[in-house]
């Protein structure tokens, strides 16, 4: 699931989001928005932070085959 996806879903605020995983809400916005991929420290803390909901996998780019 898409972190802008969730976001949505789950009706909460990019600050209260940035606030839970330690990260600016400008930070999270580019996240969300794809204009910037989370360093390590972050992803680990947007899945723990989602329950799993949100993983790498779904900041990686899609390419067609």
């Amino acid at each position: 699931m898409k972190l802008a996806d969730y976001l949505r879903v789950n009706g909460i605020t990019l600050e209260a989001f940035a606030k839970s995983i330690g990260r600016s809400a400008a930070t999270v916005s580019r996240l969300a928005r794809g204009r910037q991929k989370p360093d390590w420290t972050t992803m680990e803390a947007i899945t723990a932070a989602t329950s799993g909901a949100v993983k790498p996998n779904d900041f990686a780019e899609r390419t067609a085959a």
